[in-house]
């Protein structure tokens, strides 16, 4: 007889056929699908965490910013004038003109803003938004005081919020710490 024999023409036949059967196409295409959507999970994560720490390093330095405008008036600082609950009151040289100013800082809670406002011209300047719970705290040697005579510290502490997203809300908190260079009561 010829050289085909009947068993290995069957198996020709039978790896010749291409195609896949439903379950393979169901499995493949449930696999694609979990494997999308892990994916899909993974870059919207990155996303939210690369806007919360954006939003998180501008509240940082807008705190930042705020605090060194604090410090620079406290080192020309000539004397505390006033305090209360929400603000305070300071004397400070301006070097430039050769004369002293009066510099209130206050925190408007209704704004969420920390303003600095400049009696002498009546310039106000917000140096801090986004405020939650702001407020300065007044210490003598040991502990808190409201004696302008007897401050040797003063202390700023605050919780920043603003949005990052839709459903994301990021607080960083605020504090200072301010040391005043008088050795005496009273004298500045």
């Amino acid at each position: 007889m010829g050289s085909y024999d009947k068993p290995d023409i069957q198996r020709r036949a039978y790896r010749q056929q291409h195609g896949y059967t439903i379950a393979e196409v169901l499995v493949a295409s449930g696999l694609m699908v979990l494997l999308t959507t892990i994916v899909l999970s993974g870059l919207l994560f990155v996303q939210r965490s690369s806007s919360a720490l954006t939003v998180r390093a501008i509240l940082q330095d807008d705190a930042n910013l705020a605090m060194l405008r604090i410090e620079r008036d406290i080192d020309a600082m000539l004397g505390i004038v006033a305090i209360a609950d929400n603000e305070w009151t300071l004397q400070v040289l301006n070097t430039t003109r050769n004369a002293t100013e009066t510099i209130v800082y206050w925190y408007d809670a209704d704004s969420g803003s920390l303003i600095r406002i400049e009696e002498n011209s009546g310039r106000e300047q917000v140096i801090l938004d986004s405020l939650n719970n702001a407020r300065f705290v007044f210490y003598d040697r040991q502990e808190e005081t409201t004696n302008i005579e007897n401050i040797r510290r003063i202390a700023f502490e605050g919780i920043l919020e603003r949005s990052a997203g839709q459903r994301q809300v990021v607080e960083q908190l605020v504090t200072a710490s301010f040391l005043l260079r008088n050795s005496l009561p009273g004298t500045f």
